[in-house]
């Protein structure tokens, strides 16, 4: 009889790809410079992993894993790198109520629409965390609160699950100096409801 393979085990190969393989989820806006302009063109994981040291250097990311990431955490940040863009649209819509419908392109049907926004409601997100209504891109609500979550639970893994996002949005992002009252229990609610609709 064969044995099943375990949720942690299978949790912690995607953790691994998601980690040492930023080439699966990585904008190409990351990837302007001159000096990326071979990884640019070539998306084969031989191309990137002969070039792992040098991407690591050249955005700032650890290229080893070091601590431990809660597992609750990887499941969420695994998934939001297979659809980045619905993701963060999902938690802007959670985050302003004010938003009438979702946008054609989104990809998000009116029942998740409304589901979203009574989640939103329902945690307080606009009180809790009182950001600028002005920001200048769209979805930049929802990418905030991700970087809230990061920063506060597991920093070291912001600089990587940034860069599934185009790099001018992550330009005027408020500054997390003035949020020291991060309620990280509605945030990981909130992020766990998000990836059951991705």
């Amino acid at each position: 009889m064969k044995k099943q393979k375990s949720n942690s085990s299978i949790d912690n190969k995607a953790w691994l790809k998601f980690w040492y393989s930023p080439h699966n989820y990585i904008d190409s806006s990351w990837l302007e410079e001159e000096n990326f302009s071979p990884l640019k063109k070539y998306r084969s994981s031989m191309v990137w992993q002969s070039c792992y040291s040098h991407v690591c250097h050249t955005l700032g990311l650890e290229p080893n894993l070091s601590g431990e990431i809660k597992p609750e955490w990887k499941n969420i940040l695994c998934k939001i790198s297979e659809n980045p863009d619905k993701a963060i649209s999902l938690a802007s819509i959670a985050y302003s109520k004010d938003i009438t419908k979702p946008a054609p392109e989104s990809n998000i049907s009116l029942d998740e629409y409304r589901y979203i926004s009574q989640i939103g409601q329902g945690l307080a997100l606009k009180q809790r965390f009182p950001i600028p209504d002005d920001l200048q891109y769209k979805n930049q609500k929802g990418l905030w609160l991700l970087q809230v979550a990061l920063s506060s639970d597991c920093p070291e893994v912001w600089p990587r699950m940034k860069l599934a996002f185009k790099s001018s949005v992550l330009s005027n992002l408020p500054k997390l100096a003035a949020y020291s009252h991060v309620d990280l229990k509605n945030l990981k609610r909130l992020w766990n409801i998000i990836v059951c609709k991705l």
